[in-house]
């Protein structure tokens, strides 16, 4: 049973779950940075680009002179793009115009500084000009005669018009330098010829002619589309990639425990103590057994509340090993009888209620005595 179990338990452990949660995270990130990359390459394309043809309308003005007209170009064109510039004229075959043989059609590109109501820009204000000829297609009496009656049922029908149209191209390969000011936002067109000419309707087209990058993107429109998606999700990828890997290495080195260095045990401050730690051993009178110096015992002070200063105290001990049998000496106790000493004053000196100092360690030797107070007294000798 367990061994069926195995590959189960293997799919919902903990690293298994781990990488289902990494794939799923890496799936959402890529999906969500493909549309993004299709958002990107659509964007530059309608900004790289510029639209392939513009086309505006001319309304020429009919009076003294030759007819003219103005036209807004607005944001149609960009720069460093080159543009091939036509006219395109809709004229009647009436008898004036085909009267007038050849005639002139002068354009003008204006800058944006300049006023389009004066009836001729300065040369200041103009970024480009040319002068074209321009000419009714010729037709003999004969010809036209025989043309007007095999046309006569579709004229009358209303599918046929006695017009022509003529396309003239004014500028070829016409190219605005980089800025602003530096592109034409309007232009002026003029007819010129001796006779009184009669035009149905007048227009000027803008032709855009691609090189390099926006010709492959614009005659290849679905292998730059691929191709310039593939590269903004490579490079989003890429980007995202190496976010993710700096983000980690921070998080890593602000959640890594620190190595703390050993903590040393203080030891405990001795410096109050006027005495030494050190357990000694001092000798003493004549076969009296050695005086013992073992380890001072800090005992606490008295009470506050009496009025005494609360500090802490520290007896001093001594203790003496047992006599020997045999070894005690009656003319030793009668002298100290005589001096007053006890046996436990001289060998036990601590704070007793006479004394406000402490003991202080002479070193080794024969006597110990007090800074201040009662103390032990030098014993005296016997007479010989």
């Amino acid at each position: 049973m367990d061994f069926a179990l195995a590959p189960f338990r293997v799919a919902v452990s903990k690293p298994a779950q781990r990488a289902y949660i990494r794939t799923l995270l890496f799936i959402l990130t890529g999906a969500l940075l493909l549309v993004s990359a299709i958002v990107a390459y659509v964007v530059f394309y309608y900004n790289y680009i510029p639209q392939i043809g513009v086309e505006r309308v001319v309304h020429l003005q009919f009076g003294d002179g030759n007819p003219y007209g103005y036209a807004s170009l607005g944001q149609g064109l960009v720069s460093q793009q080159a543009y091939d510039v036509y006219i395109h004229l809709h004229l009647p075959r009436s008898p004036p115009n085909r009267a007038a043989g050849n005639f002139m059609l002068d354009l003008s590109l204006i800058s944006p500084n300049s006023a389009t109501h004066l009836a001729a820009p300065s040369e200041t204000d103009v970024l480009a000009h040319s002068r074209r000829p321009a000419i009714l297609t010729y037709m003999s009496p004969l010809a036209n005669i025989v043309n007007t009656i095999a046309e006569v049922p579709l004229l009358l029908l209303g599918f046929r018009k006695e017009a022509e149209k003529l396309d003239v191209r004014m500028m070829e390969v016409v190219e605005f330098a980089k800025g602003w000011r530096n592109v034409p936002n309007s232009l002026r067109l003029e007819v010129q010829a001796d006779e009184k000419m009669q035009v149905y309707s007048t227009s000027v087209r803008f032709v855009a002619r691609f090189t390099g990058l926006r010709w492959v993107m614009y005659n290849h429109r679905i292998i730059s589309f691929l191709a310039g998606t593939a590269l903004f999700w490579l490079i989003e990828l890429s980007f995202t990639a190496l976010a993710w890997i700096t983000l980690s290495y921070y998080l890593t080195l602000n959640n890594a425990p620190t190595q703390s260095s050993p903590t040393i045990k203080p030891e405990p401050d001795e410096t109050d103590s006027p005495l030494s730690s050190t357990p000694r051993t001092f000798p003493t009178f004549s076969r009296r057994p050695p005086l013992q110096y073992p380890t001072p015992r800090t005992t606490p002070g008295p009470d506050p509340s009496t009025g005494d200063d609360g500090e802490s105290s520290e007896d001093l001990v001594f203790e003496r090993e047992p006599a020997l049998a045999g070894e005690a000496d009656d003319e030793e106790e009668e002298e100290e009888k005589e001096e007053g000493i006890g046996e436990g004053e001289m060998f036990s000196v601590g704070r007793t209620a006479g004394l406000e100092t402490r003991p202080t360690d002479s070193g080794i030797g024969t006597s110990m005595e007090e800074g201040r107070g009662r103390g032990l007294q030098r014993r005296r000798s016997r007479p010989a």
